[in-house]
């Protein structure tokens, strides 16, 4: 999917949004895991929007004066920084774990009063630069690619520790 953010602060995705990630906050599918492609541009459900960045199956808004960042998508690692991963189970008599896709932007709650002022996503997680040049990181943590010393996932923003020295 691509997501474009325009001079008068409005945000236009299309490809798949098969999870979500368009923002326009709902997936058309006539049939279950039907694919729901926007083969055009689409409204997304945000304004005031300064930057974007896109994940796999997932995007992140940065809108309003006061910088606060949007998400919508897939949740599976907790790349939507809200808490949950989303996971359920789809069958009664064994174990059959889907996630729920978020189509509406939300605001990242933990990220509420820093001014987000730059982010970008990888495939499952999301880097975010607050205005006083703090480092936030959240999604899939394999390989140590949040930052906190450890290979665990991360549901909500938690602040990178930068050492100076050797």
């Amino acid at each position: 999917h691509t997501v474009v953010v325009t001079a008068d602060g409005n945000a236009y995705a299309w490809g798949s949004n098969k999870h979500g990630q368009l923002g326009v906050g709902s997936i058309a599918r006539t049939k279950p895991k039907e694919d729901d492609n926007r083969l055009a541009p689409v409204q997304c459900s945000v304004s005031a929007c300064t930057a974007v960045s896109c994940g796999a199956e997932f995007t992140m808004w940065i809108c309003g004066d006061d910088g606060r960042l949007l998400s919508a998508g897939l949740p599976q690692y907790g790349q939507l920084g809200h808490g949950t991963d989303g996971e359920y189970n789809m069958a009664t008599s064994s174990v059959k774990l889907a996630y729920e896709a978020q189509p509406q932007p939300l605001v990242i709650s933990a990220l509420v009063g820093r001014k987000i002022t730059k982010v970008a996503s990888g495939h499952n997680h999301t880097i975010a630069v607050d205005a006083e040049g703090r480092f936030h990181t959240w999604g899939f943590g394999g390989y140590g690619r949040l930052g906190h010393k450890v290979q665990k996932d991360e549901w909500t923003p938690k602040m990178v520790e930068i050492q100076g020295g050797d």
